[in-house]
């Protein structure tokens, strides 16, 4: 199924920008007009400590200012992280966007490729833009609106029970409704990804009822088994949100306490927004221009396979891959499970990889893989074989 994963990923960082929010209609009603606002200004902090058992802790406070243009989705957003126990020097950032496109100044990329082992070359240029050829949504405030009336639609499973007192809205969720809802929202959304307005789903990019079911199906096989385990991880944790309205103008207080075996954490944000009447806002002109696939290549050189060539294959026959172009593919291999060996039909395989593979037989073991420069591995967690 191609492009449904991107698609999908999408939509969630979208509605990420929406907190947990609640169908209430006075909620909604309220946050739309915050959408309807030509220009804004908004400051928040946000500090996050975390503890990892007997490994590491971290405590950090990021404190960002921003504006931006709504209806021409520009904007400008500095940021400021500081290490609260001294150990670690991040560079300030300076981000802008335009659209689906971004900024970030020099200095703050040669850092970021720095902590990944990636020394790039003498940059002039003040900023690094970031140019989308991949995304087929070209973003507007009309599409997040419309976007925005989409998920007031959602009819969830979970009685998220919000408090209204004047115009100030209290959320409270436990670790259970916590991934009832994340659970609720991922199922709505495979199931609605036709129902989104056109203007951000094209019709061309309609993705049939066949390749939905399938996407519910492999949802079911690979994450529904493991909620209760998730809830059971994360026991103890709780997420609180307080939202108050004002006329042209909004704050929120939100706190996620996470408690689970692996980390102890906590994220609060303090937020604030008011709506201006105008704006001194200006794109960069010192750039030096990336698209995606240029930034791929820094991050993971070496070719196709390190680039995102990835296959996962269940004992049923049923993939998904990620190709090197970032497409993904559901479908149904021929496979044999025999002796201890997954066996998978050559042409298929072939094809899917874009490898020649000689053999006179039909069928290949996925471990003699291997000698064609692929990793195999056998994920014992959802059984599955991963391929890359």
């Amino acid at each position: 199924m191609k492009r449904f994963i991107s698609v999908f990923m999408m939509v969630f960082v979208l509605f990420t920008n929406l907190s947990f929010a609640s169908p209430e209609a006075n909620y909604w009603d309220e946050l739309k007009e915050v959408y309807d606002w030509e220009y804004m200004e908004s400051q928040q902090t946000m500090r996050l400590k975390f503890d990892v058992p007997g490994q590491f802790s971290g405590d950090y406070v990021v404190d960002m200012t921003g504006k931006g243009n709504m209806s021409e989705l520009v904007s400008k957003l500095d940021i400021k992280i500081t290490d609260a126990k001294g150990a670690v020097n991040l560079p300030d950032i300076s981000f802008y966007t335009n659209g689906t496109d971004f900024y970030i100044n020099t200095s703050a990329f040669e850092g970021f490729m720095s902590l990944m082992g990636v020394e790039l070359g003498e940059i002039e240029e003040d900023y690094i833009m970031v140019k989308n050829t991949q995304s087929p949504v070209d973003m507007n405030s009309e599409i997040l609106k419309e976007l925005l009336g989409f998920i007031e639609d959602i009819e969830l499973d979970v009685d998220l029970g919000m408090v209204q007192e004047g115009r100030t809205y209290t959320l409270e969720l436990d670790s259970d409704k916590l991934i009832d809802l994340l659970d609720s929202y991922m199922r709505y959304v495979i199931a609605n990804l036709n129902n989104m307005p056109t203007s951000f789903m094209p019709e061309d990019m309609k993705i049939s009822e066949e390749e939905i079911e399938e996407a519910l199906i492999m949802y079911d096989q690979m994450v529904t088994p493991y909620i209760p385990v998730a809830k059971e991880m994360i026991k103890g944790s709780n997420y609180v949100q307080v939202t108050v309205f004002e006329d042209s103008a909004y704050t929120e207080e939100a706190t996620l306490n996470i408690v689970s075996p692996f980390v102890n954490g906590q994220m609060t944000i303090n937020s604030s927004a008011k709506e201006v009447e105008s704006l001194d806002l200006s794109l960069p002109t010192s750039v030096k221009v990336m698209t995606e696939e240029d930034l791929n290549s820094l991050i993971m050189p070496g070719g196709e396979l390190t680039s995102g060539n990835y296959l996962m294959i269940g004992l049923d026959g049923q993939y998904m891959h990620i190709t090197p172009s970032q497409e993904v593919v559901t479908g149904k291999l021929s496979i044999k499970n025999e002796g201890g060996f997954t066996f998978v039909n050559v042409n298929e395989i072939s094809g899917l990889l874009g490898v020649i593979i000689e053999t006179n037989e039909e069928y290949i073991r996925t471990t003699d893989l291997v000698e064609l420069g692929f990793t195999v591995n056998w994920n014992s967690e959802n059984r599955t074989i991963e391929i890359y």
